[in-house]
């Protein structure tokens, strides 16, 4: 999974550096989404060391399009087939599915109702996941979600009487309005737990959950947290550099923001200090939510009560 979202941000920064083309009305511009794509191909293999030999943009099967209806606007969730490439085994999965514009020139990772958070791509995206030519079954229902009272590590204390753990990722747009909401009220709240679940498609996340965990041992923990949920996602121009370069200013501005968190590493030999000590904690942390039964975030969990995605209503009721 980590592998498929890494390629769907580089096909992001590539693709969209594609003029758009004029389509049909409703209609995907596949010969564009080709292109984008086998451009990200061959960003990835200066990265990983295959060859790309014999393998063009027509080499790229899309086997699945599922248009999404929005108003006037169209959005299609796509899967691609990819090709058999030399060298690539283990470095590429099967198949790729993402959301693309009708141009075929941007990817996007969710398409969510702004006053809500829901998703109007999911569904559609999570169908045409399935393996091509499987048999269509009954979806088992929902797991439900049971996360332990004490799960995550208490970055709050206070004089309310409820206790709160968000389950969430730093540069998710809803797990910050999550994390404004919790401090503008926590007058009413007696605990916040925070439990990491970094996305893959945010750049960096993973990086920034090592680092609040290694804040923790430092007394920085809530002062790191504030910041990574406030100031630190990378900007739009910042997001237009690789993989790597957003990685290292991320880890940049948190040792420029909290000089004594590094004890004088550069950004590189902190990235890596992080990752060797915290990388297996996150990690053990993300899977033991997901087979909590957390898919997406944020979660916000009170009393015990459930609330999947930012729903300030819903939070108001709980922390009456």
């Amino acid at each position: 999974m980590k592998k498929i979202a890494v390629l769907l941000f580089i096909f992001t920064l590539t693709a969209a550096a594609f003029q758009a083309q004029a389509v049909e009305k409703n209609q995907l511009n596949e010969a564009q989404v080709k292109r984008g794509v086998f451009k990200m191909f061959q960003s990835l293999s200066k990265v990983d060391g295959y060859d790309l030999k014999n393998i063009t943009a027509d080499s790229i099967v899309i086997v699945q399009k599922t248009p999404i209806q929005w108003d006037s606007m169209t959005f299609f969730v796509v899967k691609i087939k990819v090709p058999e490439i030399p060298g690539a085994k283990g470095k590429l999965p099967p198949e790729i599915s993402f959301v693309t514009d009708q141009s075929g020139t941007l990817q996007f990772d969710n398409i969510r109702k702004l006053e809500s958070g829901r998703s109007i791509t999911s569904a559609a995206l999570e169908m045409i996941k399935s393996p091509t030519g499987a048999k269509k079954e009954k979806k088992p229902p929902v797991k439900p979600v049971r996360i332990p009272p004490d799960f995550g590590t208490t970055f709050f204390n206070g004089s309310g009487k409820h206790e709160v753990i968000l389950v969430s990722d730093p540069f998710c747009p809803f797990c910050g309005k999550a994390y404004l909401y919790l401090m503008k009220n926590k007058h009413r709240i007696k605990k916040i737990n925070l439990a990491h679940f970094p996305l893959a498609s945010h750049p960096g996340a993973i990086l920034t959950a090592w680092a609040i965990k290694h804040a923790e041992k430092k007394g920085l923990g809530p002062r790191l947290i504030d910041f990574a949920y406030t100031s630190l996602k990378p900007s739009r121009k910042e997001m237009e550099k690789s993989l790597d370069e957003v990685r290292m200013t991320i880890a940049t501005k948190i040792i420029q923001k909290f000089p004594e968190i590094s004890d004088g590493m550069e950004p590189r030999v902190f990235y890596n200090h992080l990752k060797n000590i915290y990388g297996a904690k996150v990690k053990k942390e993300k899977d033991l939510l997901i087979k909590f039964g957390v898919t997406s975030v944020p979660f916000i969990i009170i009393d015990g009560d459930l609330i999947r995605g930012f729903q300030p209503s819903e939070m108001d009721d709980l922390l009456e």
